[in-house]
Parts: structure tokens; C-alpha cells; sequence
């Protein structure tokens, strides 16, 4: 059974490279409580692997992943 998240805040970052893409996650992330979970919509298949590492190093959780094509979503929770 797949899960569903419900996001607390969704953050379409287009066509931002993965240096912009963090920095506005990093401004979003701080306006998160503990457990909120934001939704990220990114367009650049190389941020893919630099946003998981970014998020293992904040201690974000990445709750569920969906790629179609260029474009992905994610759904990181806060912790």
C-alpha cells in the first residue's frame, strides 16, 4: 500500500540548480516545526543525489521520492 503525504508547505523550485535549490530549502526548512514535512518540486536531474546527501547531513528525512523525467518530488520531513 502506498503512503500519502499531506504537506505542510510545498516549495516549487523549477529550474533553480541544486546551490539555489538548497538555499531556499535551507530559508523553508526554517519555517518548519519539528515534523512538518515540506513538499519539493525540482526540474534538475543532478540535484537529485546532492539533495539526498544534503538532506542525511541535516538530519532531514526523505520520506518519499517520485521522478518523472526531469521533474521531482520529494517529501522531507523535519526532524
Amino acid at each position: 500500500m502506498a503512503l500519502h503525504y499531506i504537506p505542510d508547505l510545498i516549495y516549487d523550485g523549477g529550474l533553480a540548480g541544486i546551490g539555489e535549490l538548497i538555499n531556499n530549502l535551507l530559508l523553508k526548512m526554517g519555517s518548519l516545526e519539528r515534523g512538518q514535512i515540506i513538499e519539493v518540486i525540482f526540474n534538475d536531474p543532478s540535484a537529485r543525489e546532492n539533495l539526498q546527501a544534503w538532506c542525511r547531513v541535516q538530519n532531514f528525512t526523505i520520506l518519499d521520492k517520485k521522478d518523472f523525467g526531469s521533474t521531482s518530488y520529494y517529501f522531507i520531513k523535519k526532524c
